[in-house]
C-alpha cells in the first residue's frame, strides 16, 4: 500500500527520472525536492484526519442506529458519548475542511512535479 498514493507514486517517477539524468541542476531541484516532500507530508496528514474525521462520524451515526440492537448498549453508549461530546457537525466541518485543503495541497504537487518533470525532460 506505499506505494499506492499519489505523493508516493510522483516521487518514484521523479526518482526514476534523476536516476537517467543525474546531472541536471542539482540545486534548483533539491529546493523542488523539499518543497515535494512538504507537500506530500502535508497531504498524507490531512488525508489521515479525514479518514479520522469519517471514521468518528460513521461510528456516531451506527451508534445511534446499533443502539437499538440488544447486546450493543454498552458498545454503542461508549461511542455515542465521544461523539456527542464533538458533535457530528464538526465531523463534517473537518471533513469539508480536509477535503478543500487536500485539494490545494495536491495542486502544489502536481505543479511542482510537473516542474521537476520539465527540468529533467530539457
Amino acid at each position: 500500500m506505499n506505494g499506492l498514493s499519489r505523493y508516493r507514486r510522483v516521487l518514484r517517477y521523479i526518482d526514476g527520472l534523476e536516476k537517467d539524468n543525474p546531472k541536471k541542476n542539482r540545486k534548483d531541484m533539491k529546493a523542488l525536492h523539499k518543497k515535494l516532500k512538504f507537500t506530500g507530508y502535508k497531504l498524507r496528514t490531512l488525508e489521515t484526519a479525514r479518514v479520522v474525521a469519517l471514521v468518528l462520524l460513521y461510528s456516531s451515526i451506527t451508534s445511534a442506529v446499533v443502539s437499538i440492537v440488544p447486546g450493543f448498549e454498552a458498545f454503542s453508549a461508549n461511542i455515542l458519548k465521544f461523539s456527542s461530546l464533538i458533535g457530528s457537525t464538526i465531523f463534517l466541518i473537518v471533513i469539508g475542511i480536509t477535503s478543500k485543503l487536500m485539494a490545494l495541497y495536491m495542486i502544489d504537487l502536481h505543479l511542482i512535479s510537473s516542474h521537476m518533470i520539465s527540468i529533467y525532460k530539457k
